[in-house]
């Protein structure tokens, strides 16, 4: 089975996804689209689901998208709930970053092998690549999920997606994290979103975090 984690298209927010048209192509917050237009210009909606474009450069949310070529084997055995009629189901697990914790520090820390990799936003300017920190993960209170990123501490949490059958992909339903895209392209007119750095993270370290536990549960192991 292949999986591609990849970014909506505006033609798929504008026209061919049926599931998006149904719950409205916003999620809240502004996020990239796979759309480029210039070498340094890629296309961003905003919680409307209107697009528009700018520098690549520049931070928007991730709202990553799961394209498979087999989708009933992808989601088969994922909890299910109906949202406005549309499926959505719960698929993997990754660090919810909206959600700052307060942690009792009285409470035990179990300190596990495996680390997810987290964009540092704040460390990337127009001409650097990507960085990231390999965030210790633990067991809090001996059941609860969480990691360390830059000193605070954020639950790891079940993904829910939006099931597109027609277009047999899976679409986050909200922003995971936000970024930039930083386009690694040659003077040329053949721009290719595939060629980006945020597309690279995508389906390297960010799948890999995802999906980990939907194929192997309670089996966490480090990053080499």
């Amino acid at each position: 089975m292949n999986i591609e984690v990849t970014l909506l298209s505006r033609k798929e927010i504008e026209e061919e996804s049926k599931v998006l048209q149904k719950l409205g192509a916003g999620c809240k917050r502004f996020y990239w689209t796979r759309d480029m237009i210039l070498k340094d210009f890629a296309g961003v909606a905003d919680i409307f689901g209107y697009i528009f474009y700018d520098q690549t450069h520049y931070s928007y949310g991730v709202r990553p998208v799961l394209k498979t070529d087999n989708l009933y084997k992808l989601i088969k055995n994922c909890p299910t709930e109906l949202n406005s009629g549309v499926q959505t189901i719960k698929l993997g697990t990754y660090p919810d970053l909206s959600k700052k914790l307060n942690v009792d520090y009285s409470c035990t820390f179990k300190q596990q092998f495996y680390k997810y990799k987290i964009l540092d936003t704040s460390a990337i300017s127009k001409s650097n690549i990507f960085q990231w920190y390999n965030c210790p993960y633990y067991i809090y209170n001996n059941d609860q999920e969480i990691i360390r990123f830059k000193g605070s501490y954020y639950p790891v949490k079940p993904v829910k997606f939006y099931v597109d059958r027609e277009n047999s992909m899976l679409i986050s339903a909200g922003v995971l994290f936000t970024s930039p895209i930083n386009v690694n392209f040659e003077y040329n007119n053949n721009f290719d979103f595939n060629d980006s750095q945020l597309y690279r993270f995508l389906n390297k370290e960010f799948k890999k975090d995802l999906l980990l536990n939907h194929y192997v549960p309670n089996q966490k192991t480090m990053h080499l």
